[in-house]
């Protein structure tokens, strides 16, 4: 197989993971921060619009109203954080993991038959190596990343229960 379609097949398949985790953080902003910053935002009206309150009290009703919004911030952004640090090493590590596996499951197909491959043998190598880190890949995008994505959703669930009281 050419080097080149190898090498698309791999920028094709670390595309399909950055979207993955590209359509996570979509779907946390818009079931959970957005709400929770109007929510803030709403709740940190009422402390300035309270003409009773000093200005010392006007700021700590406002802290008291950014703390679970400030925490699901914190909570994806260190999600995110951490993705964005070992995307690129975590996913070339599990893309190298996939890869050495595959390579090494399709040529034990060719064990004790001779030293060297034909060049069909290769092709066939290249192709179920190819297949195999295809699924590999698959296997990352619906469970492992999901599995991140419902921790992260729980998490913020609970966040966005702990509403600032008026």
């Amino acid at each position: 197989m050419d080097p080149m379609v190898l090498e698309n097949e791999a920028i094709k398949m670390r595309n399909r993971y950055t979207d993955a985790i590209s359509n996570a953080v979509k779907e946390w902003d818009t079931e959970f921060l957005r709400e929770m910053q109007s929510i803030y935002f709403g709740c940190c009206k009422k402390c300035c619009d309270n003409k009773d309150f000093d200005t010392e009290q006007v700021q700590s009703c406002i802290e008291h109203c950014e703390k679970p919004v400030s925490a699901a911030q914190s909570l994806v952004q260190g999600e995110l954080n951490q993705l964005k640090v070992h995307q690129s090493c975590n996913f070339a590590s599990r893309f190298e993991t996939c890869v050495r596996e595959c390579s090494h499951r399709a040529h034990d197909k060719f064990k004790g038959v001779d030293d060297t491959l034909t060049k069909a043998q290769r092709i066939l190598v290249q192709n179920e190596t190819l297949v195999c880190v295809n699924k590999c890949v698959e296997e990352q995008i619906t469970n492992a990343i999901p599995a991140t994505v419902r921790l992260v959703s729980s998490q913020l669930q609970k966040l966005r229960a702990e509403r600032p009281s008026d």
